[in-house]
């Protein structure tokens, strides 16, 4: 009897992930892949394969996430304007620079373990940088 794995159509279409088709058989045991159980088609044999311990990877990283600097201009230099009574620039970057231990790059802050899929918020998978200039005069 055909199975949901059998189907090259299923696998073709994506409703079931390509590596199940190289998962251990009695006919195939030279894979990584495990065997599958018996399921109908409800969608929890892909959990089997989703949460299996082969699709794990390293989730450790590190990141520069916040990093500021600020001038406060000195009272000597504003009294020669008579009006400023003080003055500050600021900047600050955030999400500088990432390093993540897998070799897939992947940003565990920003990756969906559910779903496989990276965040909407995020073109590439990761948080990308944002750049804050502000400016604060007292008159």
């Amino acid at each position: 009897v055909p199975t949901l794995y059998d189907s090259a159509e299923k696998i073709a279409s994506g409703a079931v992930h390509k590596d199940i088709a190289d998962r251990w058989t009695p006919d195939n045991t030279n894979t990584r892949i495990p065997a599958i159980g018996l399921h109908d088609d409800t969608g929890e044999s892909n959990y089997q394969w989703k949460y299996a311990d082969v699709n794990t990877c390293s989730a450790s990283f590190a990141k520069l996430r916040n990093v500021g600097v600020s001038y406060t201009f000195p009272k000597k230099l504003l009294t020669r304007t008579k009006f400023l009574k003080g003055a500050t620039l600021r900047f600050q970057v955030d999400n500088l620079c990432r390093w993540t231990a897998n070799k897939y790059d992947i940003d565990p802050e920003a990756f969906n373990a559910n779903t496989g899929t990276r965040s909407s918020l995020t073109n590439s998978g990761t948080t990308k940088p944002t750049y804050i200039f502000g400016v604060n005069i007292n008159l």
